[in-house]
């Protein structure tokens, strides 16, 4: 007699499983595939933080299928995708996500607030971390194309330094303010003055020395767009 109970209960457990949903998708299986199904369409180092926030799905109906649809990737901005869930190939359900692109990428930004005109310097540099989906990659400079360079507008703390940012050939230009070097032997002496003709680096420049005397010397550009006069 217990057998037959116990039977007729375990027919009773089996019958209301059977009634609950057949086809379930959790919100971390969506999750994952989705994240996958956008690197597949885009890159597959670039990360996808979903805004929206999605739950566990469930059917009734046996061998639902779910299908990524109308996918619409922005740079920069909030991309959106569909899922449907089909029955038999016939949409049932579906879900729209919101989710960002983020390409993390490290780039030199500006150490400190830089002027127009402003020659760049490697102390004027540093190096961090920072979502570049919305920037050309063309636009990312390394930082020996930045370091001797001009900047033609004022720039603030953090700010990535691009192509468009500089003058072009990077010019030391006529009257420009430049800092000198001179060194001879063990002994250096800095100072400040003015340019006396365009340059760039690597090139020769005639420059007249801050002070009463106005002396006009005469030293190599540096990359930093220093001026150096190596006396012997």
């Amino acid at each position: 007699m217990n057998k037959l109970i116990i039977y007729f209960v375990i027919l009773l457990i089996t019958a209301t499983l059977n009634s609950f949903a057949q086809s379930s998708f959790s919100a971390d299986r969506l999750e994952k595939s989705l994240v996958d199904y956008v690197h597949s369409k885009t890159n597959p180092d670039i990360f996808v933080d979903i805004i929206s926030k999605i739950q566990d799905v469930n059917f009734n109906q046996k061998k639902v299928k779910a299908r990524f649809q109308n996918a619409n990737f922005q740079k920069s901005g909030i991309s959106t995708i569909n899922i449907a869930f089909l029955d038999n190939g016939k949409e049932i359900q579906s879900i729209d996500v919101k989710f960002k692109l983020k390409e993390m990428k490290k780039v030199w930004v500006t150490s400190r607030t830089l002027s127009r005109n402003t020659v760049v310097g490697e102390e004027d540099l540093v190096e961090t971390t920072i979502d570049v989906a919305g920037i050309d990659e063309a636009d990312l400079l390394d930082k020996n194309e930045i370091v001797g360079s001009k900047i033609n507008r004022t720039m603030q703390k953090n700010s990535v330094i691009k192509s468009e940012n500089l003058f072009e050939n990077n010019l030391i230009k006529s009257g420009d303010k430049v800092n000198i070097i001179v060194q001879s032997g063990a002994i250096t002496i800095r100072s400040t003055g003015s340019a006396l003709q365009d340059a760039s680096a690597g090139q020769n420049l005639r420059v007249k020395r801050d002070g009463k005397t106005a002396q006009v010397l005469q030293g190599k550009v540096l990359n930093d767009g220093t001026v150096f006069i190596g006396l012997k």
